[in-house]
């Protein structure tokens, strides 16, 4: 019986297993017009292995990972608080420009991105569910004030990602243009001291 369980991932353990489900799992320009777009992955994401080592770092004490009882790395969810985008150098990591963290960097401090989400292809969704599920109770337990996604909307839509953020109670926010690619902004505030994150005032439109 294949046994599932989720931790929080480990760069120095986890980055070249990551790697090679990130690179499974990206889409093409070449294949939106295709008879068999995938409807979950990444549009175009192009990142070095180092590149994605140290987004990996940002986000020690957020992210997460699904194994199974190989030690086979199933799923992924890599989040940082978005004071680290300049704390440890996001923007300047690779050869052009990452129109999402250029955006995110003047928002609000606090809040948290979930930068990458996925879960191999033939796995259920409702283990992405799980692993959001502890994601936010991880940031309840640190007091952030919200978090923020990025799904791509054109030429093609991440149908998966927008429907979990949905049912998780993100909403749309704002959107980030880049040079091939629309991305909707979703976020989710949490309440604290009283006040609310509010994702339509803290992320540009």
């Amino acid at each position: 019986m294949v046994m599932h369980r989720i931790r929080n991932l480990n760069p120095g353990w986890d980055s070249e297993r990551v790697f090679e489900l990130f690179e499974k799992l990206q889409l093409r320009p070449e294949q939106v017009n295709s008879r068999d777009v995938p409807k979950t992955g990444f549009y175009d994401y192009q990142l070095s292995p180092e590149a994605l080592f140290r987004r990996l770092e940002a986000g020690r004490d957020l992210s997460l990972v699904l194994e199974d009882n190989q030690g086979r790395i199933l799923a992924y969810l890599l989040a940082y608080n978005l004071r680290k985008i300049d704390s440890a150098g996001l923007l300047a990591e690779q050869g052009h420009e990452d129109f999402v963290l250029s955006k995110l960097r003047y928002a609000n401090p606090r809040a948290v991105y979930i930068d990458q989400f996925e879960i191999a292809p033939g796995l259920p969704v409702f283990i992405a569910g799980r692993l959001l599920d502890v994601l936010i109770n991880m940031m309840y337990g640190e007091k952030v004030d919200g978090a923020v996604c990025a799904i791509p909307e054109s030429p093609w839509q991440n149908q998966s990602s927008r429907r979990i953020a949905l049912v998780q109670g993100f909403e749309r926010c704002g959107k980030v243009d880049e040079i091939s690619l629309t991305l909707g902004l979703w976020a989710k505030p949490f309440w604290k001291r009283g006040e609310c994150f509010n994702p339509r005032e803290d992320f540009l439109n």
